[in-house]
C-alpha cells in the first residue's frame, strides 16, 4: 500500500491528466479531428433524485407520472499513445490558430513535475518504477 503522500500526489496527477485528455479530445474534435480515431463512451448520469425550487413545485402539480431524466455524458477514452497525435493536430492548425489556455499549460507543467517527483518518492519508499 502506498503512503498517504504518494497517494495524494498520484490522485492529483491522475485528475490533471484526465482534465488535459478531455481538453485534447474535445478541442481536436471541435476542429475536425476524425471521430473514428476517438473512442467515445456514452455514460448516463442520473440527475439529482431530489428536485429543488420551481422544478419541485411543477413535479407536485403534475404528479409522479414522468420518470426521472438522465443526462448523457460523452467521455473519451484516450490511450497514452493518442496524446501526441492529438496535440500535434491541435498545434498544426493554422486557420484558426488554436491557443492553449493557461490553465492547460499549468496543468501540463504540474503533471510533468508530479510524475518526476512521484517516481523519486516511490524509489525512496522502495518501490519500482519503469522508464517509459
Amino acid at each position: 500500500m502506498l503512503p498517504p503522500a504518494l497517494t495524494s500526489t498520484y490522485k492529483l496527477y491522475k485528475q490533471d491528466t484526465d482534465y488535459v485528455a478531455t481538453w485534447l479530445a474535445q478541442t481536436a474534435k471541435a476542429y475536425g479531428y476524425p471521430n473514428a480515431l476517438l473512442e467515445i463512451v456514452d455514460m448516463a448520469k442520473p440527475s439529482s433524485k431530489r428536485l429543488k425550487g420551481k422544478a419541485r413545485k411543477e413535479a407536485k402539480t403534475r404528479g409522479a407520472s414522468r420518470p426521472m431524466q438522465t443526462q448523457k455524458i460523452q467521455t473519451y477514452i484516450l490511450a497514452t499513445k493518442d496524446f501526441v497525435p492529438l496535440a500535434a493536430f491541435i498545434a498544426s492548425r493554422a486557420d484558426p490558430v488554436i491557443h492553449v489556455p493557461d490553465l492547460i499549460m499549468s496543468m501540463l507543467n504540474r503533471i510533468i513535475e508530479a510524475r518526476i517527483h512521484y517516481g523519486q518518492q516511490l524509489n525512496d519508499y522502495g518501490g519500482q518504477t519503469t522508464t517509459t
